[in-house]
């Protein structure tokens, strides 16, 4: 495995190789820092963040999942208003997911760490057995896809394929933040989709 180091963003989200995700950036200080720091290579680390305890708080780092996803800006959604105040909405692409190493804060305030890349899912046709979570992700998309301004997946769809099909239902599934890494760590797809059709079925999304 190849290792290099990435300026990373930390955020309250997971990223999926091949996916969307739409963000709101509470910092524009470190965001303008972030976009100064990859203006030669536009790609960086999403890692989500811990919840931390009391004794780890006044830690100058933030605490981060071990495995993040590469990721690039696509283009930039608005602003939008809230009690707070407006904040920035992006919109990320994943790709490569990587093991992080070493994190450590740049002169300039950029987090980075030493990654070391991981292997992609391998490719594998979606078995039937798990055609009723296809059809599931394929209604879900049709659904959003009527709502204005709505660009769910990153197209070509591969509803045959068994990664893509569990990590876009991964996305678009109402899932705790925790469950999602635990899913994206996972090198299997096959074994996502068994995890996902387990969960479904048990909060009667599919049928028996």
């Amino acid at each position: 495995m190849t290792s290099t180091t990435l300026p990373l963003l930390p955020l309250n989200a997971v990223l999926f190789p091949g996916g969307r995700l739409r963000v709101r950036i509470l910092d524009r200080h470190y965001l303008d820092k972030l976009l100064a720091r990859i203006s030669t290579t536009p790609t960086f680390g999403v890692c989500l963040l811990k919840r931390v305890s009391a004794n780890q708080a006044d830690s100058p780092l933030p605490a981060l999942e071990s495995i993040g996803c590469q990721a690039q800006f696509v283009n930039e959604v608005g602003l939008a208003e809230e009690a707070s105040g407006s904040t920035l909405q992006l919109q990320l692409l994943g790709g490569q997911r990587f093991q992080l190493d070493a994190l450590q804060q740049s002169a300039t305030g950029v987090y980075e760490a030493a990654v070391r890349w991981l292997g992609a899912d391998p490719v594998m046709t979606l078995p039937a057995r798990y055609l009723p979570c296809a059809n599931l992700l394929k209604r879900i998309v049709l659904d959003l896809e009527k709502q204005p301004g709505q660009a769910p997946l990153q197209s070509p769809y591969q509803f045959d394929d068994a990664s893509w099909v569990s990590n876009r239902l991964c996305e678009l599934l109402t899932l705790p933040n925790p469950a999602r890494q635990k899913l994206m760590e996972l090198n299997d797809p096959l074994v996502r989709l068994s995890l996902l059709d387990q969960y479904l079925h048990q909060h009667q999304i599919l049928s028996s």
